[in-house]
């Protein structure tokens, strides 16, 4: 959901999805099945052309932890009861919740804005029982109503008459698990739209999206102990040199990072090195891998190499 909506912070907090985290998490996983199929890929031949070129090098992918990891998160309040939500999919886009659309119409209309209100705002509350702010319905309307015409450009949808307004909920996928947080129902004949309804301050993600997350599923954590799904690595060309990972970890007072060392071995996968590229298996297997912290996680960030965040169980 908009970044005006729930900007403030650094990482800069974003409106969170509800019902399409599941996919933007499979987007990021084929994202990095793409990635990881391109290593093989880079003589420029096809499954359908025969290889041609000299012997290929293999290059083990790369998932060190980067140097903005954990500064991406140094500001994050770790402190702070309640702890403040840390999205794993944000979003600038409301959540489209029940309701029909056979048309699309809906759909193309809420993306872009295209939304006229026939009803009248609440004027409270501003915070929730626990005394969490909570934004105004009149700041979530401007948000979603906000004209978006580069999320469906040439399209020309229907607008959408807003016909009641109410406090409700809506469920996110945070890094402490699924949650439903308080969120602002915007009611039309066809669908409901939902914008969160937490204040600015109460929502924290990283500042940009990688285009690829090195960690997938979600991390169990025992003390000072964290399992976590990595890539496993896997085995190159015949006569090209094994590499293993081992998993490594770095940590600040409020985030804590893992990614994988690359190892390269002096031992060499049997058989005679080819004279043109071989071809590789795009599956990304992944397995599981431990790291020993140096204290408990407690309430700071578990961020993979990129500094994305990390369900844990």
């Amino acid at each position: 959901m908009a970044s005006s909506a729930l900007g403030g912070n650094r990482p800069a907090p974003r409106e969170p999805p509800a019902v399409r985290a599941r996919l933007i998490g499979m987007r990021r996983l084929l994202a990095l099945l793409l990635l990881t199929g391109l290593a093989g890929c880079a003589s420029g031949t096809t499954p359908s052309d025969p290889p041609s070129g000299p012997a290929a090098v293999d290059e083990p992918q790369t998932y060190a932890i980067t140097e903005q990891a954990l500064p991406a998160w140094a500001a994050f309040p770790v402190d702070r009861a309640p702890r403040p939500v840390v999205l794993l999919h944000p979003s600038e886009d409301p959540d489209t919740i029940g309701g029909s659309d056979p048309t699309g119409n809906a759909k193309t209309a809420a993306l872009t804005g295209k939304l006229v209100l026939a009803a009248g705002l609440p004027r409270g509350p501003v915070s929730t029982p626990e005394g969490v702010p909570l934004l105004s319905a009149a700041d979530a309307w401007a948000a979603v109503s906000r004209p978006r015409p580069e999320k469906a450009p040439g399209s020309t949808p229907t607008a959408l008459t807003v016909t009641a307004v109410t406090l409700g909920t809506t469920k996110v996928d945070t890094d402490r698990g699924p949650r439903d947080l308080p969120a602002w129902i915007f009611t039309t004949d066809s669908v409901a739209l939902a914008w969160p309804a937490l204040a600015k301050s109460e929502i924290w993600a990283p500042e940009k999206t990688p285009t690829v997350g090195s960690s997938v599923g979600t991390a169990k954590v025992s003390g000072s102990t964290v399992t976590v799904s990595l890539p496993k690595a896997r085995q190159g060309c015949p006569g090209s040199k094994v590499f293993r990972y081992e998993p490594e970890v770095r940590e600040s007072a409020t985030s804590v990072a893992v990614g994988l060392r690359t190892v390269v071995t002096d031992e060499v996968v049997p058989g005679a090195p080819p004279k043109e590229p071989c071809a590789h298996d795009m599956m990304l297997v992944m397995e599981e891998y431990q790291v020993t912290l140096a204290n408990p996680l407690g309430a700071r960030v578990l961020v993979d190499n990129l500094g994305w965040p990390i369900a844990v169980a």
